[in-house]
C-alpha cells in the first residue's frame, strides 16, 4: 500500500503540523510517558506506546510472527474508537473528495507503521502482497472487503509470468473487526469499501524502499483452475 506514498507526504506532513499545534503540551507528555493503561480500552498515546513495545519482538531471532500478530490484534482492539486524538485523525479525512484511496501516516518508526486509509463507497485497492511483513488492519468507520490468499508453489499449474494463490477467505471487516497477514499467511489481499470507509492499516516492519519496490499487484482471475477448487492464476500487473 505504500505504492501510493508519493501523494500525500506533503499533506501528511502539514496533517502533522497542525496535529502539534492543536494539542503540544500533550504529545510532549505522552513522548516522556504515556499514561498508565487498563485492562479495558486504551487511548491513541497507550496504545501507540505498547504497540512499539511489542512491535521490538522482530528482532529476536525466533520471532513468532502469528503470535506477534496476534497480540497486535489484541491491542488494537482495545483501541478506545471514541478516543479524542483518534476522532480528530479520522476527522482530518472524512470530508475530502478521492479518486483513489487516500493514505495518511499516523506513525512511522524503524520497528511499526501505523496508515489511515480512507476509501469512498465502492473504492479498492487490487490484489497485493506485503513482503518480508506482517500487517494487522481494522474499520475505524465503514466496512471493507477483504479477499485473502496464500501464495503456493506450483510450478506445474503456473505459467512463466504467472503465479499460483490459494484463496482462504473472503470477509466482511467492520469496526470491532480485525483481519491479519504475515509473510506466510494471507499476504494477498484485496479490498473493497463497501460504503464510505476509514481503515487503520499497522505494518510490522514498516514500509522501506526495498519493500516498496518489491510489492506485487496481480490480476487473479475470475475462476479456480480447473480441477483445484480454491487454486487461481494471477498475472502480475508489472
Amino acid at each position: 500500500m505504500e505504492h501510493y506514498s508519493r501523494r500525500y507526504i506533503l499533506k501528511t506532513s502539514l496533517w502533522t503540523f497542525g496535529a502539534l499545534c492543536f494539542d503540544l503540551s500533550r504529545v510532549v507528555a505522552s513522548a516522556i510517558e504515556p499514561k498508565n493503561a487498563t485492562a479495558g480500552r486504551l487511548n491513541w498515546d497507550e496504545f501507540v506506546h505498547k504497540l512499539e513495545l511489542t512491535a521490538r519482538a522482530q528482532h529476536n531471532a525466533l520471532w513468532d510472527k502469528d503470535s506477534y500478530v496476534g497480540s497486535v490484534a489484541r491491542l488494537l482492539g482495545r483501541l478506545d474508537p471514541l478516543d479524542p486524538a483518534l476522532q480528530l485523525m479520522t476527522s482530518q479525512h472524512r470530508n475530502q473528495g478521492f479518486v483513489k484511496p487516500d493514505f495518511a501516516e499516523l506513525l512511522k518508526t524503524t520497528d511499526v507503521q501505523i496508515s489511515l486509509i480512507t476509501f469512498g463507497k465502492g473504492e479498492w485497492l487490487p490484489h497485493h502482497d506485503h513482503p518480508s511483513m506482517t500487517g494487522v488492519l481494522t474499520c475505524a468507520t465503514g466496512a471493507l472487503l477483504v479477499d485473502s490468499y496464500d501464495r503456493v508453489q506450483a510450478p506445474e499449474l503456473a505459467g512463466p509470468s504467472t503465479i499460483v494463490l490459494k484463496k482462504l477467505e473472503s470477509n466482511v471487516i467492520t469496526p470491532g473487526n480485525i483481519s491479519t497477514l504475515t509473510d506466510k499467511r494471507r499476504n494477498v489481499h484485496s479490498v473493497r469499501a463497501l460504503s464510505f470507509t476509514q481503515v487503520i492499516d499497522i505494518f510490522t516492519p514498516p514500509y522501506n524502499s526495498e519493500r516498496t519496490s518489491s510489492t506485487g499487484w496481480y490480476r487473479v482471475a475470475n475462476r479456480p483452475i480447473q480441477g483445484h477448487e480454491e487454486l487461481f492464476i494471477a498475472h502480475p500487473y508489472y
